[in-house]
């Protein structure tokens, strides 16, 4: 993203519109986002069940449906509620795009809510719910998500209970869209071939009766620390681990030497691990826009073999730094260079980069800053990194038989042979 393509304009209601202009493409994509989520709920579930039903009819078209209107146009539509924001995209021609930039603010603004639609989708938010309750995955999830962040509110169940969402109210839903369905807590994302002036008019037009005002942030939420280790029991051979490192806010340039590891040592672990019947996925993200991030390591083995995978990782990371040699080192760099390149050229890539900011989206203010890609890190700042993720005390989640994990962490010393392997780059 450069400086003459990255343009930000607030408006006078508070609204934020960023755009990134691409000329010369047809391509362009969209996004609404707002900065409230489950953790603004005060029923459980309604911002879910509201986002459920902003595609479904407004003032200005009564008969309006997002689903039905975006699969006609031929575009990928979206909408999605987290624990601290809720969104909407789209991604396809310019002309359609443009369109659905009109129809969001008419969503977002003059929802109608009608009694029929919203008895409608409170059957589906129930199958949501059921299948949710019953997925492993989803389970295991939630839990070390509350385990990790008990009182924060975005730990909240963002759908609610069951008899939350068979109770929900249109007033419930009103009142939640009054208090936080604000213009400073609000930001279009646009790029691609709309240029920066034309996505304004548009945006100003179709939002121009939102509430005006801004809400007070939540208070930064704390890594529990109690305990080093949760177990869900689950009668099963298998026993999934997910080793938890955290890391409170990070510069740019921090997220980028702890991807880097990430991706330089995913592919080594998971060779190094093979043999042993252990499976590896490591990656950096972040919870729903904020500014906290963790490195996660996790894996499936059998119950009798945790304390022997937890050695392995161990002795692993511990001589990890070796395997940075220069020919991975300048392997790896050219790589995330071509990523980078290649993500710089689709619309929906460019967006999600600057959503990674709106959570202290001050920063847009700041087109630098606005990249969310891998940047290059030097040899040396790639070591201290490595050193400072090895410092840090992680905690231990499971689903399976054991009810007695282990605690992780990292011994002191470094001085073991380092394996031979062919380490790999792979940034997929």
């Amino acid at each position: 993203m450069s400086k003459k393509s990255f343009q930000a304009t607030t408006l006078n209601n508070g609204l934020r519109v960023v755009t990134d202009y691409l000329p010369g493409l047809q391509l362009a994509s969209a996004r609404w986002v707002l900065r409230a989520g489950s953790d603004r709920d005060i029923k459980p579930g309604t911002a879910h069940f509201l986002e459920h039903l902003l595609g479904s009819g407004h003032e200005a078209d009564p008969n309006y449906d997002l689903g039905v209107s975006t699969k006609n146009w031929g575009a990928s539509v979206n909408l999605s509620t987290g624990g601290s924001v809720t969104f909407a995209s789209i991604d396809g021609l310019e002309r359609r795009v443009l369109q659905h930039l009109t129809s969001m603010g008419n969503m977002v603004c003059r929802p109608l809510l009608a009694e029929d639609e919203i008895e409608k989708q409170r059957q589906i938010i129930r199958q949501e719910f059921l299948k949710y309750e019953s997925d492993d995955l989803d389970i295991f999830t939630r839990a070390r998500l509350r385990a990790c962040y008990p009182n924060a509110p975005f730990s909240r169940p963002i759908l609610g209970t069951l008899e939350d969402i068979m109770s929900m109210t249109r007033q419930d839903l009103i009142d939640y869209k009054d208090r936080n369905y604000l213009s400073g807590d609000m930001c279009v994302f646009v790029s691609g071939s709309i240029p920066h002036e034309r996505a304004v008019d548009i945006v100003g037009e179709s939002f121009d009766n939102i509430i005006v005002g801004k809400n007070q942030p939540l208070s930064t939420p704390q890594f529990n620390t109690d305990k080093s280790s949760v177990n869900i029991y689950k009668d099963s051979p298998a026993q999934k681990i997910h080793i938890v490192f955290p890391l409170s806010s990070l510069s740019e340039k921090e997220m980028s030497g702890f991807n880097t590891i990430c991706k330089m040592l995913d592919f080594g672990l998971n060779e190094y691990l093979r043999n042993k019947k252990i499976s590896y996925g490591s990656d950096i993200y972040f919870i729903d826009g904020l500014a906290r991030s963790a490195i996660h390591i996790r894996y499936e083995t059998e119950s009798s073999q945790v304390e022997r995978s937890f050695d392995e990782i161990r002795s692993f990371f511990e001589r990890a730094s070796s395997f940075f040699n220069e020919e991975d080192y300048a392997g790896m760099m050219e790589k995330i260079e071509k990523y980078n390149a290649e993500g710089d050229m689709k619309p929906d890539s460019r967006i999600a980069r600057m959503m990674y900011y709106f959570s202290d989206y001050q920063k847009i203010d700041t087109p630098e800053s606005i990249k969310g890609k891998t940047l290059p890190v030097s040899r040396t700042e790639l070591d201290s990194y490595l050193d400072r993720f090895m410092s840090i005390t992680p905690k231990v989640f499971g689903m399976g038989p054991r009810n007695d994990l282990p605690s992780f962490r990292f011994n002191n010393s470094t001085s073991l042979p380092t394996p031979k392997m062919n380490i790999g780059i792979d940034l997929k």
